[in-house]
């Protein structure tokens, strides 16, 4: 905290250059609060935010069920907090989120001022990081990536600013968050191993040892978390750590496959080309880019270049899930290196007039561009949902609550549709005891049917709208005489 506090007292120091910085955080505030609590959970939030309450409500360490053990747990702190401190409403189990995205762009621009000696260079990463949709649609979520992503951020700064060991303990809070904060590994050894004139080998088993000693220190807080509960709940004492990191059931991600490689990368191409929401936006930009790289040929460019190819190839040849939120793991490596490449073409640095005028010019296209379109709900992932605060699947949760709370005796139980289920067991957290939901899967492999396993106290089915297996189901809701 005193670190961070004395970086602040810089920024604000008076010098000309920082005040654009403290303006471009306050509007990017702004616009992620103008996006809280538009819609409802998706499901992954509903189960994220399920974990802060049982905490919060516990006051202790330990979940009520196993399942709840498949994510680190450093996020599920946060927003517990959040949950102690205010009431249990979505709009506060987002504020981790919404501070980690505003401390994220300040990371940036510290960031890439330290990395090209250049302030202009951070302004201008910093700018298309507060203003690129992708960002601001994931702060006011319950998502874990943007926690992780700052914590990403932080460990890097430390990293080059040669403080191995408080890099270590931050970067223990990112993989402590989500295990994407793995892809950041091979930036920092990159980075550290070229961020002079000669490459530091000397000392670097010192500093692999202070780095090491701080990420054993604070990750070590969230493995004993995890084998806690896990033998709290009968499992053996790695049960959690495996679900982390994909050994009980996404086993895929560690093997690679050339053949569908060109499959993902189209995948991850569209993501990456949909930053800034406007095909001829992202078209110009990747221009600045290749241009910076071809003419300029700045070391650090170079090195993120290399970086993001390299993590663009092996996410592209393993078999990891792709899905929109993941993007937001590379995208600030990507926005550096967009920023640095257009400063650097326009030559902002000496021109102060002109560095005004494009300054002026990006705030324009971005607002009239990608920051227009993010407020008309034109954002869509290759699911064709929309990203981030703005996934409306849910939306109907309050008046399904209301019905299964005022016009069913008790107890109520509710068959779902699996990705459905997680968010209505966050939305029933706090419903009588005997209000109660099963998979639709799971119910339709026992034997008897539902009948036999849950009594017949079954009282509705519940379908997304847009689902097309409905017709599966019909046997079902007509022989027992289910509401869907």
């Amino acid at each position: 905290m005193k670190i961070l506090s004395a970086k602040l007292e810089s920024i604000m120091s008076g010098k000309k250059i920082y005040w654009p910085v403290v303006f471009i955080i306050s509007l990017q505030l702004i616009i992620i609060l103008t996006l809280t609590g538009q819609h409802r959970f998706h499901g992954d939030e509903a189960l994220y935010a399920r974990w802060a309450q049982d905490m919060a409500k516990s006051s202790g360490i330990y979940v009520d069920s196993p399942y709840l053990l498949y994510k680190p747990p450093v996020y599920l702190f946060a927003a517990a907090l959040s949950y102690a401190i205010f009431p249990v409403r979505e709009i506060f189990a987002v504020i981790p989120n919404c501070l980690a995205t505003v401390l994220s762009t300040l990371l940036v621009f510290m960031i890439t001022s330290k990395l090209y000696s250049d302030k202009i260079k951070g302004l201008t990463a910093a700018i298309l990081f507060a203003l690129v949709p992708y960002i601001d649609l994931f702060a006011p979520t319950a998502f874990l990536d943007p926690l992780m992503v700052m914590f990403c951020l932080a460990a890097f700064l430390s990293v080059l600013e040669g403080r191995m060991l408080l890099a270590g303990i931050v970067f223990g809070l990112a993989l402590g968050t989500k295990q994407f904060a793995v892809f950041y590994l091979p930036v920092y050894l990159l980075f550290y191993l070229v961020s002079g004139n000669k490459i530091r080998l000397k000392s670097f088993l010192g500093d692999f040892l202070l780095f090491l000693s701080g990420f054993t220190a604070s990750f070590g807080v969230s493995v004993l978390w995890g084998i806690l509960n896990s033998l709290h709940h009968h499992k053996p004492f790695y049960f959690a750590l495996n679900s982390w990191f994909g050994n009980q059931d996404r086993t895929e991600i560690y093997k690679l496959s050339f053949n569908s490689m060109y499959g993902r990368m189209g995948e991850w191409l569209v993501y990456y080309g949909n930053i800034f929401v406007r095909p001829w936006i992202s078209v110009l930009v990747l221009m600045f880019v290749t241009a910076s790289l071809a003419l300029k040929r700045e070391r650090p460019s170079a090195l993120l270049a290399a970086s993001l190819l390299f993590l663009f190839l092996f996410t592209s040849i393993s078999r990891m899930p792709i899905y929109d939120r993941y993007i937001l793991t590379f995208l600030p490596l990507v926005l550096i290196l967009c920023g640095a490449s257009i400063s650097s073409l326009i030559n902002l640095k000496n021109d102060r007039i002109k560095m005004y005028v494009i300054m002026a010019a990006v705030f324009v296209v971005m607002f009239s561009g990608p920051i227009h379109d993010m407020y008309k709900y034109r954002i869509k992932n290759l699911q064709k949902e929309n990203f981030g605060a703005q996934y409306s699947r849910n939306d109907g949760l309050t008046q399904i609550t209301g019905v299964l709370l005022q016009d069913y005796g008790m107890p109520v139980c509710v068959a779902a549709h699996p990705d459905f289920s997680w968010v209505f067991d966050y939305y029933m957290f706090g419903s009588p005891e005997g209000y109660c939901w099963y998979n639709i899967e799971n119910l339709m492999k026992m034997d008897g049917g539902i009948a036999k396993n849950t009594g017949n106290r079954v009282n509705m089915m519940l379908f997304y709208s847009d689902n097309d297996r409905i017709d599966d189901y019909r046997g079902l809701l007509k022989k027992k005489d289910l509401k869907l």
